[in-house]
């Protein structure tokens, strides 16, 4: 992963450590310097995990769509060959 896109993905979980501290009204919270919030250990880890989870749910939710997908295939091929044999017959 380049600079760019690591830079990004920073960023981008700043603003929503920052976000999510501000939604769930965190009182105490500690902030650095230049105004970015300092979370614990725990917390990170806890976010990454959150964020691993997502990452999986998206990957097999495509799966999922895939594999509806060839379903709804075979259902068309299975239909098709049903009103062939029907016609075929009368």
């Amino acid at each position: 992963m380049g600079y760019m896109a690591r830079e990004g993905l920073y960023v981008t979980f700043t603003l929503r450590v920052a976000t999510f501290v501000r939604v769930c009204g965190a009182a105490g919270a500690a902030y650095s310097e230049d105004g970015e919030l300092i979370i614990s250990e725990t917390e990170y880890e806890q976010m990454n995990k959150v964020r691993e989870l997502k990452s999986d749910y998206r990957e097999r939710f495509e799966e999922l769509r895939g594999v509806k997908a060839e379903v709804h295939y075979c259902q068309r091929l299975v239909d098709q060959c049903r009103q062939r044999l029907i016609q075929g017959h009368y």
